[in-house]
């Protein structure tokens, strides 16, 4: 079996698999023909012919018997595409049961996995992803740690059911650190993934300043066009502060682009923003009614709130203030009480 792994770009990809798949129909005459895809993450590559791996295009291989060739691609995004070309009906769906026995279907049952893509950009490589499966709360477990205005807000966002009224959405989620917006976050992407893909830009400055190609590329990267592609751009205050323009060049124009304008249009796409910043301290032209089409504050607990919270944990919260969430799980373990283990990992990455 020849190996062809790491290649870096996407237009230097030499992918033999799929051209000797395409030669041998030319060579054989096969005039019958099959496919399939579904949802997959690792095939059996024993005995294969060829197989070539690349960043941007996931893993590609082929295997043939005397009378059929079978082409496998695995997405990065986790779906697989089936091909067979054979000389006859009884050939070719023995070629595509032996690749779906390679390939076998991936179901997630596990309501706390979430998958979720990574983008990076690197001047050498153009934009690369990488696909994790993510530990994840239920809202319904979480949904308590948060204050009344906070929890009514999310609610409407959090439910299945949940979809966008136009291509482009832009949500905002705002408020000081620590008072669970990772969290919630996560709890989002679980929600949604029976019609949603998690795709999180951990470079949120270089995805709109660098260079047009970089959030070009994602965004028309090859992808599961049956699912709305989410985009989470993580403690990104720096790109819609009052003086972003000032600050980051185009980087807030390309972002209200990607929501309003012409590159966002036909798009499954919608993004979402988190920021530790203060409304007040945002640009006018992301928090102007209509703009973004949820925006909620993470506030603290007020006392009140902060009381009920810490008794409901096993504390005295008699003597409680306002506190952050994360300040309040420091005095409940602190108290050597450990509740909610999901909600102790901070950040995605």
């Amino acid at each position: 079996m020849l190996h062809f792994d790491f290649v870096k770009k996407a237009d230097q990809v030499a992918d033999i698999p799929t051209a000797a798949f395409y030669q041998a129909i030319s060579d054989n005459g096969y005039t019958c023909f099959l496919d399939d895809h579904y949802p997959c993450i690792e095939v059996d590559e024993r005995n294969c012919k060829y197989v070539s791996h690349s960043f941007d295009y996931g893993r590609t291989g082929l295997i043939a018997d005397e009378h059929a060739f079978g082409l496998y691609r695995v997405w990065p995004y986790g779906t697989v595409y089936l091909s067979v070309a054979a000389i006859n009906t009884a050939a070719a769906e023995a070629m595509l049961a032996e690749l779906k026995r390679r390939a076998p279907r991936y179901d997630n049952t596990n309501p706390h996995e979430l998958s979720v893509t990574f983008w990076s950009y690197s001047e050498q490589n153009g934009a690369r992803s990488r696909t994790r499966t993510l530990e994840i709360p239920l809202w319904e477990e979480i949904r308590d740690n948060y204050t009344t205005g906070t929890r009514n807000a999310l609610e409407k966002m959090q439910k299945s059911e949940f979809r966008p009224t136009k291509t482009g959405e832009l949500y905002l989620w705002y408020g000081q650190p620590g008072t669970g917006k990772t969290t919630a976050i996560r709890a989002l992407g679980g929600s949604w993934q029976d019609w949603c893909e998690v795709h999180y830009i951990t470079d949120p400055d270089r995805f709109f300043e660098t260079s047009a190609d970089y959030m070009v590329e994602v965004l028309l990267h090859y992808h599961n066009d049956e699912k709305w592609r989410l985009f989470i751009l993580e403690d990104a205050g720096e790109l819609i502060q009052i003086d972003a323009r000032q600050e980051v060049g185009q980087g807030l124009s390309r972002l209200l682009n990607m929501s309003d304008g012409l590159i966002g249009q036909g798009l499954k796409i919608m993004t979402l923003v988190s920021t530790n910043e203060e409304l007040q301290k945002l640009h006018a032209a992301v928090v102007r009614p209509g703009r973004a089409a949820a925006q909620i504050e993470f506030d603290k607990f007020t006392t009140k709130e902060a009381q009920a919270w810490l008794s409901a944990h096993g504390q005295d919260g008699s003597r409680a203030g306002a506190f952050t969430l994360a300040e309040l799980y420091d005095k409940v373990n602190n108290g050597q009480i450990v509740s909610a283990p999901r909600q102790s990992t901070i950040g995605f990455v």
